[in-house]
């Protein structure tokens, strides 16, 4: 799976936060540097290995067995197959369920330190449970 950094930084603006995003590069594994607010030097970062952005699909499932954009594409298939055509609004959902999903868990994570949960329905990944001791 692809993820196009500036499509997600999109749906950060289309959940009411603004980020900047960098590679970080310095160490053997690249991560995404996320930097909350306008400026490239913001207070606020959280980083995000690329593995990461897939355990976060897949615990939130949306990526893994039969998870939400597997039934999505089916959907879709089956329209073509009825003879509907391509739905927009298919496609459209299968770009929110990825896109939406990783901006609002990234949005999560910026705010977990002050004790607020934005999306309760997200699962954390145990490293950032274990990071800002959140329990189940």
């Amino acid at each position: 799976m692809t993820i196009n950094i500036s499509l997600l930084e999109h749906y950060f603006k289309k959940n009411g936060t603004t980020i900047n995003t960098n590679i970080d590069i310095d160490d053997n594994d690249a991560f995404l540097k996320f930097i909350l607010g306008d400026s490239r030097e913001g207070d606020r970062v959280e980083f995000v290995s690329f593995k990461m952005l897939e355990e976060i699909l897949i615990v939130n499932n949306i990526l893994g067995g039969r998870e939400l954009l597997i039934q999505e594409r089916d959907a879709l298939s089956a329209d073509l197959r009825a003879g509907l055509g391509w739905s927009k609004k298919r496609e459209a959902k299968m770009e929110s369920l990825v896109y939406d999903t990783l901006a609002r868990y990234i949005i999560q994570i910026f705010f977990l330190n002050s004790g607020k949960k934005l999306f309760p329905e997200l699962i954390l990944l145990p490293i950032h449970k274990d990071m800002y001791f959140i329990e189940d």
